[in-house]
């Protein structure tokens, strides 16, 4: 039984390796929006790509900031 703490440890580590990291995540889409909203007010010439983007860097937050956040002790609901 002396492999859990360990493995625990390592979980845990992870986790918050992962959750810094995918903090960062925030500041692309918001670039990624920014572009949007210039092509599609400004230039008349709007994207589908960052659109798509924003909605896929967001689910990949959503779910992987879950496991940062339960391992904080947060509260995470999904709707």
């Amino acid at each position: 039984m002396g492999w859990v703490p360990t493995y625990l440890r390592i979980q845990d580590s992870l986790s918050d390796l992962v959750g810094k990291a995918i903090s960062w995540m925030i500041l692309v889409m918001i670039g990624f929006l920014l572009w949007e909203v210039g092509a599609r007010y400004v230039f008349d010439a709007p994207t589908e790509w960052a659109h798509e983007s924003t909605a896929m860097i967001y689910g990949t937050l959503c779910l992987l900031a879950g496991a940062y956040t339960m391992r904080h002790h947060g509260h995470v609901r999904s709707e």
